[in-house]
């Protein structure tokens, strides 16, 4: 099963984030939703989708020497351009979020 989530590029929680952002933008296309607006669940899709970019872009490899081994690992390191996508994604979802609360009561 390990096997399968790392394919799916799902061994990491922005990988996750990343297949439910298409489940999102996707199902106002496969049938009518009663509850929600098609257009606040397509949003809360492309938000997450900018978060998720913002991580996998983000994400690197890092190795150095300790003695006789070489040590590698991979870090999040943000530059300047992955902060701007994550700060525009989360105040899509936060504004998109918020008309979905306003839309239910």
């Amino acid at each position: 099963m390990e096997d399968f989530l790392k394919v799916l590029n799902m061994d990491k929680w922005y990988g996750v984030v990343l297949y439910l952002c298409f489940a999102c933008c996707a199902a106002p296309f496969f049938g009518k939703l009663v509850f929600l607006n098609e257009k606040h669940l397509f949003g809360v899709g492309v938000s997450l989708l900018l978060i998720s970019l913002s991580f996998f872009i983000a994400d690197k490899h890092v190795s150095w020497r300790e003695s006789a081994y070489l040590v590698q690992t991979k870090i999040i390191k943000h530059s300047p351009l992955t902060y701007v996508i994550l700060t525009i994604g989360i105040l899509l979802l936060i504004i998109v979020l918020g008309l979905i609360v306003k839309g239910l009561f």
